[in-house]
C-alpha cells in the first residue's frame, strides 16, 4: 500500500444535466458565489483536489472551483487528503481523518445533498 486517503468524490455518471454538480451545486453557487471562496480555508490541508473536465484527463488544483463558470466544466471532482501507510497505524489517525472529514462535510454538503 503506498498511500491511505481520507475525503470525498463526485462523479457525473450519466448525463451532466441530471447530475448532483448541476442539479444541486450549479444553482447554490450561482445563488451564492461567495460560499465556496469563504470555505477555502478547508483546503489547506488537503493534498489533492482533482478536476476531470472531459478533455481525457484530471488536473490538480490548489483550491476548489470558485467561480461559477469553473463549475459547469466539472464533470468529476475528488477532494482529498493523502496520508502514508505509517500515519494510518498511528493512535492520532483516527482523529486526523475525522478532522478531514469535518473540515469538508460543508463543501459536500453545499455541491452534493439536497435540502431535507
Amino acid at each position: 500500500m503506498e498511500t491511505v486517503t481520507a475525503g470525498f468524490r463526485i462523479y457525473l455518471g450519466g448525463k451532466r444535466k441530471e447530475s448532483a454538480l448541476a442539479l444541486i451545486a450549479e444553482p447554490r453557487i450561482n445563488a451564492d458565489s461567495g460560499w465556496v471562496a469563504s470555505k477555502r480555508s478547508a483546503s489547506a490541508g488537503v493534498t489533492k483536489l482533482l478536476v476531470y473536465d472531459g478533455e481525457g484527463e484530471w488536473t490538480k488544483h490548489s483550491g476548489w472551483p470558485a467561480a461559477p463558470e469553473n463549475w459547469k466544466k466539472i464533470l468529476a471532482w475528488i477532494v482529498r487528503r493523502k496520508f502514508t501507510p505509517s500515519a494510518a497505524t498511528r493512535a492520532s489517525f483516527p482523529r486526523e481523518a475525522a478532522k478531514v472529514f469535518r473540515d469538508l462535510y460543508p463543501l459536500l454538503r453545499f455541491t452534493s445533498l439536497p435540502e431535507t
